[in-house]
């Protein structure tokens, strides 16, 4: 009777999960989704992004320095004596096909005070940070600085090289290992952690590149359309290698179709006979492109005809 119950139990769960579960996951594994997508209440979905341990101590103010979307974190500038005084992110834009470097070295903002010596940790070209080491207490006491290369979509590949030098002083527990390090092979994107006169704590933002951006153009959005057989365009999006276009009713996400295109196209023409709306059903239309690690997609809202 109790293994019976058992059964019946895993049943109705996998059921739950059946009813309750969003539009499959992609191979990828990460999507950075339009705010309008019915199917999620927010902006990323999969393993998009992590930040590692954070090194120091809890007093400051918290802080995050981002890189633009097309760019890595390629190394930290800043000042330091016995400890941190002062941090900035080093970022550069990226080829998201191939991770070569594909710009200049731009600063993307800077915390903590205005004493200390100046320092300037950076990886090679077509490196990316992947982790942190150093020494820390209440206040991040010294800092090294570790690199990957960075392989096709942008994958940190290979062993870590530690920038040579370090900066700081002496004091502190030292600090190292995984838990400090991106996990699943993503390049760091961000700077965070802590800061007031000193950085107080310092953590890496890692995460996937996604492919560029990119905009639906015609229909417009909320078009009531004239004929089942309409024309959709949108932009191209840099560093794509997949691209589905789909339309799915409102309410009932089991009434759609969905379309692979090449990742290239920006048009596309529906196909006779395949319109399964009702007139004046509320759709949506979507383009998701996607690369090997992640995807973006953009949705607007139709009628049909």
């Amino acid at each position: 009777m109790k293994k019976t119950r058992w059964i019946l139990f895993a049943l109705l769960a996998a059921v739950c999960v059946s009813l309750a579960a969003p539009p499959a996951a992609s191979a990828q594994g990460c999507t950075l989704r339009d705010s309008r997508a019915p199917w999620s209440s927010s902006a990323f979905s999969g393993t998009c992004r992590s930040i590692t341990r954070a090194a120091g101590g809890r007093g400051g103010t918290a802080f995050t320095l981002a890189c633009a979307a097309n760019e890595v974190l390629i190394g930290v500038r800043g000042k330091a004596d016995s400890y941190l005084h002062s941090v900035t992110a080093l970022c550069v834009p990226v080829d998201p096909r191939t991770g070569a470097w594909s710009g200049s070295v731009q600063a993307r903002g800077s915390r903590g005070g205005s004493g200390g010596q100046t320092f300037d940790l950076r990886c090679n070209r077509n490196e990316a940070v992947a982790g942190l080491s150093g020494r820390a207490g209440i206040y991040v006491d010294n800092l090294r600085v570790r690199c990957r290369a960075l392989g096709a979509n942008t994958v940190a590949t290979g062993s870590q090289r530690i920038v040579p030098g370090s900066a700081g002083g002496s004091g502190g527990t030292s600090f190292s290992g995984t838990a400090y390090y991106c996990g699943s092979n993503m390049p760091a994107t961000r700077l965070t952690g802590r800061a007031g006169i000193w950085i107080d704590a310092i953590s890496l933002g890692c995460s996937w590149m996604f492919p560029g951006t990119f905009a639906l153009a015609s229909p417009t959005d909320n078009t009531r359309l004239t004929t089942t057989t309409p024309i959709f365009t949108w932009g191209a999006s840099s560093g794509a290698t997949s691209a589905t276009i789909d339309l799915t009713q409102v309410g009932s996400s089991s009434t759609g179709s969905s379309f692979s295109v090449p990742p290239a196209t920006t048009s596309y023409r529906w196909p006779a006979g395949q319109w399964p709306f009702a007139s004046g059903a509320s759709i949506l239309w979507r383009v998701r492109a996607c690369n090997a690690n992640a995807c973006r997609e953009v949705v607007r809202h139709l009628i049909a005809p």
